[in-house]
C-alpha cells in the first residue's frame, strides 16, 4: 500500500506542466458534463442541456483515451521504478 502511494506521488511530480494542465482539464469537461446532466435530469429540463452534458462527458473521455494511447506508445513521462 505504501509503495503505490510513493509510486503514485513520483508519477505526479514527474508530470510536466503541459501533463499537469491537460489532467485538470479532463478532469473539468468531466466535472461539467456531469453537473450538467445531474441538474438535467432533476430539473426535468429539455433536451437540448442532456445532450449539451453528454458531449462535455464524450469530450472528457475522448482527451483521456488520446493521452491513454499516448501513453501505451511509450511517449509520456518515464518514473524510475525501485
Amino acid at each position: 500500500m505504501l509503495q503505490n502511494k510513493a509510486y503514485l506521488i513520483t508519477a505526479l511530480r514527474s508530470l510536466t506542466l503541459r501533463e499537469k494542465i491537460l489532467t485538470i482539464n479532463i478532469l473539468l469537461y468531466f466535472c461539467v458534463g456531469g453537473g450538467i446532466l445531474y441538474r438535467a435530469f432533476f430539473r426535468h429540463a429539455s433536451w437540448p442541456a442532456y445532450l449539451m452534458g453528454s458531449i462535455f462527458l464524450l469530450l472528457g473521455s475522448y482527451r483521456f483515451y488520446m493521452v491513454y494511447k499516448a501513453l501505451a506508445k511509450g511517449g509520456g513521462t518515464e518514473v524510475p521504478g525501485k
